[in-house]
């Protein structure tokens, strides 16, 4: 009985061993991404379809330019440094280095446009294209509003490929409104519309008329009589918006009769609904 007993507890116990220095597979281990370093890494994007790469760094060190390499198939073939005006660090609200890569000129290859800040209270942003040139296989700096000029960029710029323009957006005030189409013809890009949306008091001074010293007691019925609008047409002046639409063309300007929506053209260009609008 003894042996029985001192069989089974070395049996145990030996079983007990095999247990504590049995093996135990490892956790698997989270499979991470290291977290990009904007200071010490570049910022990558590419295009397919012509075999461009892009890449930036963002480095504090030296805030006020930015280096972009291209590469195509594989290869280095241009080091941009380019170098932000003062404006983007003593009047912009906010600003980053950004790059954005994608066609602005609607010729099939993707550009590049820089962020240069927002400004003003409305903070409008604005951008310094780079287009691609496929003959010279680089990026050339857009200079149709001048070189570094901040303020003469396309502001708020929104490529439209389906129209084939870049449309942009600025405010004078809490109800006036501005509206642009641009579009690139002979190697720039050019205004070629711009839309006013405002009251009838902003929207008549558009038009240079002078009201008559004899005008009616009620100003909003002459000021609509003297735009070629029904004299009899319900609004309230401080409330209703028009929408006056101007034309550039080879250096002339000429704008359309005021109205209480905006045109075709304008509302394809921003994909707007007609029916959002007056009747």
């Amino acid at each position: 009985m003894k042996k029985t007993l001192l069989l089974l507890t070395t049996i145990f116990a030996f079983a007990s061993c095999e247990k504590k220095n049995a093996t135990v597979p490892p956790a698997a281990e989270k499979s991470q991404t290291p977290a990009q370093n904007p200071d010490t890494d570049f910022i990558s994007f590419s295009d397919e379809a012509n075999g461009v790469s892009v890449g930036y760094k963002k480095s504090p060190a030296d805030s006020r330019n930015i280096q972009i390499d291209v590469q195509k198939n594989g290869e280095k073939i241009q080091t941009i440094s380019f170098s932000y005006p003062d404006d983007c660090f003593e009047n912009a609200v906010l600003f980053d280095k950004n790059v954005v890569f994608e066609d602005l000129n609607f010729d099939g290859f993707k550009d590049m446009r820089i962020f240069l800040g927002s400004y003003g209270n409305q903070g409008v942003e604005y951008w310094q294209f780079f287009l691609w040139n496929e003959k010279n296989s680089r990026f050339e700096e857009d200079e149709s509003f001048g070189k570094g000029a901040i303020y003469e960029q396309i502001p708020n710029p929104k490529p439209n490929a389906g129209e084939k323009c870049v449309v942009g957006f600025s405010r004078e005030n809490a109800a006036y409104h501005n509206y642009f189409i641009f579009e690139f013809a002979n190697g720039k890009f050019e205004l070629t519309h711009q839309l006013h949306e405002a009251t009838i008091f902003d929207i008549f001074q558009l038009y240079e008329i002078e009201i008559p010293e004899n005008a009616q007691a009620d100003q909003t019925k002459q000021m609509l009589e003297l735009l070629g609008l029904s004299p009899d047409l319900e609004i309230n002046a401080n409330e209703t918006l028009f929408y006056a639409e101007e034309h550039f063309e080879n250096g002339k300007r000429t704008i359309e009769k005021p109205a209480l929506r905006p045109s075709e053209r304008f509302c394809k260009a921003f994909g707007w609904k007609e029916s959002d609008f007056g009747n």
